[in-house]
């Protein structure tokens, strides 16, 4: 079922309402479930930093950040972090993840992961958690929170265990070529 989200946003590029609602509705698809999404996302990354470096993995997820996930991106420029909020509680959700959010009247926001689905599932394959598993969260918070307000920390605690944290500052540009 989709939902279409009528709201007048100057995007740049003359992209319709009706389109603005298809987009946001990639952050909350329904249907069945498929976690080796997470394996071949994984063996990517690793491809791609392997064979053209970190700063294609970040050029990478610029894009993913600031194009596909648009819709979060613009809200967060006009200062409203719940479209964020949604799509980090939606999918954690949906995925069986266990964590805490502690939010806040002005929509900061702090976020505590104490078992990650997507390294479970990762882990339940044998593939190895490395540090370009963890470039993927920090690359991607960055990108969401160019160019604007907002900085989108992310901090590795324990195995499967992490912690973000929305606050004010550190929305410059992630882009790797900037």
């Amino acid at each position: 079922m989709y939902q279409y989200h009528k709201r007048d946003i100057d995007t740049g590029k003359g992209l319709s309402t009706a389109i603005i609602g298809i987009i946001s509705m990639r952050y909350q698809e329904t249907g069945e479930l498929h976690k080796d999404f997470h394996g071949a996302t994984l063996m990517s990354v690793n491809y791609i930093v392997k064979n053209y470096g970190v700063d294609a993995l970040r050029e990478i997820l610029f894009h993913t950040g600031t194009a596909v996930y648009r819709e979060i991106n613009q809200r967060l420029k006009a200062g409203d972090t719940s479209e964020l909020i949604g799509f980090k509680e939606y999918f954690l959700q949906r995925e069986g993840g266990k964590f805490t959010m502690t939010k806040h009247d002005n929509g900061l926001f702090e976020l505590v992961v104490t078992e990650c689905p997507m390294e479970k599932h990762l882990k339940s394959l044998g593939m190895a958690i490395d540090e370009n598993f963890y470039l993927l969260n920090k690359f991607l918070n960055e990108a969401l929170c160019h160019d604007t307000p907002y900085g989108l920390s992310y901090e590795q605690l324990a195995d499967g265990v992490s912690r973000e944290c929305l606050a004010f500052g550190n929305g410059g540009s992630s882009h790797a070529t900037q």
